[in-house]
């Protein structure tokens, strides 16, 4: 039985799939129960690329944490511009995930993350056009959803799998 956070997920998600037959549900998703920020919300709401970030981030943290990095991410970096995150080295992100001298760490294994999010964000901008929504572009069945997100380092089965549902309704 899916839990509130997979409804949320999954109604954030249909945002960005162009599908006449289920804008209304993907219209005003909600992510209120889930502790975050409304800066975090509406960046997650109004940027794809966001909404896959926070999928990459969804590990070995919190799941308001994960879904709050990319907003954290933007005002550390001032920006979230794929193609600029795309050109980083590894190590240079690894200090801005990190613990800063005001703020902690953005996840709790700052190297790791650096190197799934350089990862996505260069898949991104080297098969997507530098946007997330391209991954749905032309309305693409369930599996082809699924296979695209599986490219991705650091998407866990359990966002691909919502994705595939999602195709199944």
């Amino acid at each position: 039985m899916p839990t509130e956070y997979h409804r949320s997920i999954k109604r954030a998600m249909l945002r960005f799939i162009p599908c006449p037959k289920l804008d209304g549900l993907a219209s005003r998703p909600d992510f209120s129960g889930w502790g975050l920020s409304r800066n975090a919300v509406r960046l997650l709401l109004r940027d794809p690329n966001a909404f896959l970030l926070g999928g990459v981030f969804d590990r070995l943290v919190t799941v308001n944490r994960a879904w709050e990095c990319p907003a954290l991410l933007a005002d550390r970096l001032g920006h979230l511009d794929v193609r600029r995150i795309a050109k980083m080295s590894e190590r240079q992100l690894a200090r801005v995930l990190g613990r800063q001298s005001d703020a902690r760490a953005l996840h709790r294994f700052p190297s790791m993350m650096a190197r799934c999010v350089i990862s996505a964000c260069k898949r991104l901008v080297n098969q997507y056009d530098g946007s997330a929504a391209n991954i749905w572009k032309r309305n693409p069945g369930a599996n082809e959803v699924l296979r695209r997100l599986d490219e991705f380092e650091g998407i866990s089965q359990k966002i691909a799998h919502m994705v595939e549902r999602m195709g199944r309704h």
